[in-house]
């Protein structure tokens, strides 16, 4: 009897199905979108397709008992594939959540594998994500033409691309252009993810995987790597890979799994460890965070009196989603707040602010004297030149100074804003540790805000409605995966609160796990600040995980403008540079930086006669063509010629040569190990390779930008 093949791929959002004769010729195949619920799609098609006595090989993301001798490894029945039919020996895939880059020898033995770090950027998740935000449907994808000039749009995170298109719509762009940028930014994000900065010709390398099935993503493949070869039926690589392995192992006949896909039991959504979301340390001041909010629609708060005077040090922190200031008088005392969205316009955010504090004043017959001035938060620069800043400090100081006045012991803040998040550790007053989220906005509260819109549940409403609710199992790793996982809980009925719930949890693992991570941080009590320390609930999970007494102000959301205002108060000598509340007309437009691959989105101001540029990460000057490069620091030099004092200079004096490589913990202990060779009796060098060799090295293990 001559039995059919059939291979069944079960990607982490696409349904993959294979089926060739014993003669290797297709019979059928299909790609469907699973949404999740990947076995009852998978029956369907099955009855429709009227398989008999076929061999069979399933591979992939569905959970369960009972499919077991089916079952077979997807990359290695790949890998075989590879070595089989292919003279390459390097295999890149792209799929929806994964890049892959596997090299096998002439046995077909794995000898390399890459992936790319728990992220989405560069996957097909991520487009999938984006096209919805745009309005296009696949069936859209073949009718849009290439776009070589399309505008850049941000790929390293999908929260991060909504805010890049959000603005490229208001510049008019069209949704096709748009999607012309993201599958630009995508090919290069995913190469980065597995070659790391340095992207190779293609030459020797075979690419497959589901988002190979985009004709753009393949042109701008080509285009990057122009020798690489792209596999027949790029999307069908593994169900095709899974079908040959299938007739090459005889694997077990068609019999038997309807009835075993049939059985699986459904997936479970509870988390193993989920207590209730209580607060038992921590204290949450509701009633003190409570605002109103004017009549040009911002948040305002005040502790003024009519007719009084007041001379006031200002602080405004400019963030990518919300813009803040306070107004603090002489004794250090917030006597004024207020929080409106910066919506991609910071100046009108800004110009909205000074809006509100002149019509409170002119209300309440304020005799308002503004005698200093600071500006922080990503668009410091900006505002700070157009109103006339007194400090432009950068947010980790700001912070830092906002939480020491209100507490002048506390050691250890966690900051998480609308896109991004800091960890900061003080000892004694002083900022000893610190670090940031690297372009990921899983855990950030423009996530929470967008859960929060998918669950249709109020974002003032969240942290209350939580409390006291087991939340369900969430990823930690990416906002687009959490949300997959959101939709998946959804779909089986889960409750919204329960959901949400979970989202608040994942939020501070992911802090937990990539910012803190193994850092040491004061675990009795935390000072939690940002807007999204007034969500009680987030508050609940954060002292659950750490086991601290967390403490929150009622400020906490303007703790980066109060800080800012009070160095700016210390540092202004007599007549401030401020220029009042009135900011005058300014015209501002964006491009794109092309000196490197960085392709940083520059922001060009004209204003009063001045013209002024700047977001060049690399540290480019506005006018040069190419960009900086570091100046050496004279105190490494310094250090570094110190430390090679202390290698002896004659290693005949003993028997014993111990010979380490330069790495920063052997180099600086070498007075140590110098002393403990001298005394056991061995001399130690430190060996120094050239610059390029290290370079070399990196390269070739390195997978970072």
């Amino acid at each position: 009897m001559k039995y059919s093949n059939l291979g069944i791929d079960i990607g982490s959002s696409y349904l993959k199905i294979w089926h060739e004769d014993s003669d290797l010729r297709p019979i059928y195949s299909k790609i469907m979108h699973h949404r999740g619920s990947p076995k009852e799609l998978l029956l369907k098609e099955i009855d429709s397709m009227k398989v008999q006595d076929a061999r069979v090989c399933i591979s992939g993301n569905i959970e369960g008992d009972g499919i077991e001798k089916w079952r077979y490894d997807g990359t290695l029945a790949e890998v075989e594939y590879l070595r089989s039919n292919y003279e390459l020996r390097k295999l890149l895939i792209m799929g929806a959540q994964n890049i892959e880059l596997i090299e096998i020898d002439p046995k077909g033995r794995i000898v390399s594998y890459q992936t790319n770090p728990p992220c989405a950027s560069g996957t097909g998740s991520f487009l999938d994500e984006q096209m919805k935000r745009l309005g296009l449907s696949m069936e859209d994808i073949s009718s849009i033409p290439i776009d070589e000039d399309a505008p850049l749009v941000a790929t390293r995170c999908a929260v991060f691309a909504k805010t890049d298109l959000i603005h490229l719509q208001q510049e008019g762009y069209s949704p096709q252009a748009m999607y012309n940028g993201l599958c630009q930014g995508m090919v290069i994000s995913g190469l980065k993810s597995v070659f790391g900065g340095r992207i190779p010709d293609g030459k020797g390398i075979l690419a497959a995987g589901g988002l190979l099935a985009n004709p753009h993503i393949r042109h701008y493949l080509s285009k990057r790597m122009p020798f690489i070869t792209i596999a027949e039926n790029p999307a069908f690589f593994r169900s095709i890979a899974l079908a040959r392995m299938a007739k090459a192992k005889n694997h077990n006949g068609f019999d038997g799994l309807v009835q075993a896909l049939t059985s699986l039991k459904p997936i479970s959504f509870e988390a193993s460890d989920a207590k209730p979301l209580v607060l038992e340390k921590s204290s949450f001041p509701a009633r003190e965070m409570r605002r109103d909010r004017d009549s040009l629609g911002n948040e305002i708060w005040h502790d003024l009196s009519k007719g009084e005077v007041l001379d006031a040090f200002l602080g405004v922190d400019i963030g990518s989603t919300s813009t803040k200031a306070v107004l603090v008088d002489n004794s250090n005392t917030i006597r004024v707040d207020i929080y409106t969205k910066t919506s991609g316009k910071p100046i009108d955010a800004t110009r909205s602010i000074f809006a509100s504090i002149k019509t409170l004043s002119e209300k309440l017959n304020i005799k308002l004297n503004i005698t200093a001035c600071g500006t922080t938060g990503s668009g410091r620069k900006l505002i700070g030149e157009i109103i006339g800043a007194d400090a432009i400090i950068n947010e980790i100081t700001a912070h830092a100074r906002g939480a020491l006045t209100l507490d002048r012991n506390v050691e250890t803040i966690f900051e998480i804003g609308g896109q991004d998040s800091k960890f900061i550790r003080l000892e004694q007053g002083r900022i000893v540790d610190v670090n940031m989220n690297y372009v990921c906005a899983a855990g950030t509260g423009s996530f929470v805000e967008e859960q929060a819109d998918i669950l249709d549940m109020r974002l003032d409403d969240i942290g209350q409605e939580v409390m006291g609710i087991r939340p369900l199992a969430n990823s930690d790793r990416c906002t687009v995966f959490m949300g997959q996982e959101v939709t998946r809980q959804l779909k089986a009925g889960q409750s919204k609160k329960r959901i949400m719930a979970g989202v608040l949890v994942s939020i501070f693992k992911n802090y937990l796990n990539r910012v803190v991570g193994n850092k040491y941080y004061n675990k009795q009590k935390i000072v939690f600040q940002g807007a999204t320390a007034r969500n009680k609930g987030l508050v609940a999970a954060l002292e659950q995980l750490t086991g601290a007494r967390v403490i929150v102000s009622p400020f906490c959301h303007v703790m980066g403008a109060f800080g800012v205002a009070l160095i700016a108060g210390e540092r202004t000598k007599g007549k401030t540079r401020f220029n009042g509340l009135d900011i005058p007309e300014v015209k501002i437009r964006e491009v794109n930086c092309r000196a490197c691959e960085n392709n940083c989105r520059i922001t060009i101001v004209n204003f009063g006669g001045k013209r002024m540029s700047w977001g060049y990460m690399c540290g480019k000057e506005p006018d040069s063509t190419t960009t900086k490069g570091k100046e050496p620091n004279p105190s490494f030099e310094i250090r570094n010629a110190l430390l090679r004092s202390y290698q002896p200079k004659d290693f005949n004096n003993t028997q014993v040569h111990l010979k380490m490589p330069a790495l920063t913990l052997y180099e600086e202990y070498l007075p140590f190990w110098n002393t403990v060779g001298k005394n056991l009796g061995f001399d130690v060098e430190v060996i120094y390779p050239s610059d390029g060799e290290i370079k070399k090295e990196l390269g070739n293990i390195g997978t970072g930008d």
